[in-house]
């Protein structure tokens, strides 16, 4: 019985006596009054009897456009009062990112447990957090709630898509000159080698290992002792985007996917590589050598925050190859990367488009790099998609 029904069965006792000026039209309003200490009392017993709410498991990473999910967990230890429970759930994303509220209700039986299972659909890369707003324990009438105290919140990363290994658009290095960056100008050592890898473009033939390439049916490389380790940088402007909030988020999206493709193709390519904001800040703790160690850069990028400094210095004069991925036409940011190239470093300007008919602005920009000697690569993000209600909760 909710309080609903329970108030207007009260009011229809108290008019009915009032009407027909019958004492026992009082019995229902007084039997009605009798159940509320009974209610209370109950309320209180399955509130002492009722614990967990907690968010299990916590949530982990999750690759863009796969779907979260996470359990509450209460356990009912009373021996006669049912628990019954409102949940309140609410899904906090990335900056600009709106609040999905959610309620759920659950009756758990005495010496029994109940789940609730909550989904979400996130729209956008970033860092997530899920919490139990509010959990209500309600009497039998459903007359009076109190208040469950739970603390802990699930959180979870949604990273950009771990699919890198079936873009052939960056993987075959197309819209790029060469088909290859810069490489090391240190002349390699006949018999002296510390290890094979499997070839890549822009490998020369002489360092192949045909006797081992035989026998493994792949081309494999010698990897020598006197080469130079090829260096990287991937530099990411994360300065706020001026756009309204869903459509600055799906640019950041497309910043986060173009970075960790680009830097999925300098580890490719057998360079070690520098994950920083164009502000500077180291994104990832060292350098990235291997495909192992690319997870950590998705994460990296989805948790990386909105930068308020400017531009800095981006390249070291030991990098051999510049990436940077941002949201704007910077006349600023390409005289920096100008003079990068006059030191012969391979330059690429990664820029990611609203899509909002400036086609003549960015092929005029792209000109100018050309002239610089930089290269431009120009991907649109996509729109800001209609989503219906992301937050899902079912009993189990």
């Amino acid at each position: 019985m909710n309080k609903l029904t329970y108030f207007f069965l009260f009011a229809l006792s108290v008019v009915e006596a009032y009407l027909m000026n019958n004492r026992f039209g009082y019995l229902p309003v007084l039997f009605l009054i009798l159940l509320i200490p009974i209610d209370v009392a109950c309320t209180l017993c399955a509130r002492r009897n009722l614990s967990g709410g907690a968010p299990l498991p916590a949530l982990h990473e999750y690759a863009h456009g796969e779907t979260m999910s996470f359990s509450c967990v209460f356990d009912n230890s009373g021996l006669f009062v049912a628990c019954r429970l409102q949940v309140s759930l609410c899904v906090s994303g990335p900056e600009g990112f709106v609040p999905v509220k959610k309620k759920a209700r659950l009756s758990i039986a005495p010496k029994s447990r109940g789940t609730l299972k909550f989904s979400f659909t996130p729209g956008h890369i970033g860092s997530y957090k899920a919490k139990v707003k509010k959990a209500v324990v309600y009497g039998p009438l459903g007359l009076f709630g109190v208040r469950l105290n739970i603390e802990p919140a699930a959180e979870g990363t949604v990273v950009p898509s771990m699919m890198y290994g079936k873009n052939e658009r960056y993987l075959s290095g197309a819209g790029r000159t060469g088909c290859g960056y810069a490489k090391s100008s240190v002349k390699e050592e006949e018999n002296s080698y510390n290890g094979v890898r499997e070839y890549v473009q822009g490998d020369p033939m002489k360092s192949i290992h045909w006797k081992l390439s035989a026998h493994s049916l792949k081309i494999m490389t010698r990897l020598c002792e006197g080469t130079a380790e090829s260096r990287s940088t991937v530099a990411v402007d994360f300065r706020r985007i001026p756009a309204e909030a869903e459509k600055a988020l799906c640019l950041h999206d497309a910043l986060c996917e173009m970075a960790f493709f680009e830097t999925a193709c300098h580890v490719k390519e057998g360079r070690s590589v520098r994950l920083i904001s164009c502000g500077g800040k180291e994104l990832c703790a060292g350098r990235i050598h291997s495909e192992e160690e690319i997870p950590g850069a998705a994460v990296s990028l989805a948790v990386a925050g909105i930068e308020k400094s400017g531009l800095d210095k981006i390249a070291s004069e030991s990098e051999n190859c510049i990436s940077v991925v941002t949201a704007r036409l910077d006349e600023r940011l390409a005289r920096m990367l100008a003079f990068s190239a006059e030191k012969r470093v391979d330059v690429t300007y990664c820029y990611v488009s609203p899509g909002e008919g400036n086609s003549k602005d960015e092929a005029r920009f792209s000109a100018k790099l050309k002239k610089d000697g930089i290269r431009f690569l120009s991907v649109t993000a996509a729109k800001p998609a209609v989503m219906a209600d992301r937050l899902q909760a079912a009993n189990e």
